[in-house]
């Protein structure tokens, strides 16, 4: 036989335990479920994840040197209708996504924060923010809140791919990336 206040305690467990059950679907994906890509990267201590975060699919990137590049190719029929890649770097003095005769470079300066976009060989011919092929920008604090800190330690910068950039669904793109030049 229970005691009271066993009783009471045990009731309020089993009350806590039912409210909290939901029976809606995990907002994670199983893995079998996450997009799939092939990721070569140039070095071999980059490491690259895919998530899907938001309805987005996140690719993240973590790059101890600093300069790098990879290689993504796509393994569905199509790319998502959203590709971020999160860069784990503390700044970004240059980028680039490149896809066929298509090259899209970026740089976010080091000094003010800055973001310039340009087509391939043409940095004095900058791109708008309501240029198709413009490349959305934002630097994330280590707790991934917008920050305009620079450098952003243990933050990092999240690109957003252009949907114009993979609107002919090329199979394979390239992102290039260099943290800070060096001397």
């Amino acid at each position: 036989m229970i005691s009271g206040s066993w009783a009471i305690f045990l009731g309020l467990v089993l009350t806590v335990a039912a409210c909290s059950r939901t029976d809606q679907p995990s907002a994670t994906p199983a893995s079998d479920d996450l997009p799939k890509f092939k990721i070569v990267t140039r070095r071999d201590n980059d490491r690259t994840e895919v998530r899907v975060q938001q309805g987005q699919v996140v690719l993240a990137v973590h790059s101890p040197m600093g300069i790098s590049e990879a290689t993504i190719t796509r393994v569905a029929e199509h790319w998502p209708q959203a590709l971020i890649v999160r860069l784990h770097l503390q700044g970004l003095e240059h980028f680039s996504l490149t896809q066929g005769d298509v090259k899209i470079e970026g740089a976010i300066s080091s000094q003010d924060g800055t973001l310039r976009v340009w087509r391939a060989g043409q940095e004095d011919q900058p791109l708008q923010a309501d240029h198709p092929l413009w490349i959305k920008v934002r630097r994330l604090d280590a707790e991934g809140q917008p920050t305009n800190a620079l450098p952003c330690p243990a933050g990092s910068i999240e690109l957003q791919v252009p949907r114009a950039f993979l609107k002919d669904n090329p199979s394979t793109f390239t992102l290039g990336w260099i943290d800070f030049y060096r001397n």
